[in-house]
């Protein structure tokens, strides 16, 4: 399966003395494979100590409550990165250069449609 990732890149306009955001979208292919926990596991679990699984379960309450979803960006954008396959986001670090609030709330859209089919696809086991 494969979905555009809105993307945004924030910076600082010295003439008109302002944020400005920079918008773009990136094609990148959704893995619910062994494969995203085992990117968990190299990336987060040392710190976070519990499986994507558990992470995941975790955040489910807060996928659908804005203000929460706000608050705990970083962690659903750590599930989001987990499940995206693309050369061009090679880091976590990479992942976040290409997020702002701005598309915070569509990618969030992806995730939760990531994580319907993940359990789909565990309740045909």
């Amino acid at each position: 399966m494969q979905v555009v990732l809105k993307t945004a890149k924030a910076r600082w306009d010295d003439v008109e003395k302002k944020r400005v955001v920079e918008y773009g979208s990136l094609p990148v292919d959704i893995d619910t494979s062994v494969f995203a926990h085992a990117r968990w596991e190299s990336h987060f679990q040392p710190t976070l100590n519990c499986t994507l699984a558990d992470f995941i379960l975790r955040i489910q309450p807060i996928l659908h409550d804005s203000r929460q979803s706000t608050s705990q960006m970083l962690s659903l954008l750590k599930v989001l990165y987990c499940h995206l396959d693309s050369n061009q986001l090679p880091t976590f670090a990479a992942f976040l250069k290409m997020q702002e609030p701005e598309v915070f709330e569509d990618n969030l859209r992806i995730l939760s449609e990531i994580l319907k089919e993940s359990t789909r696809a565990l309740g045909k086991n």
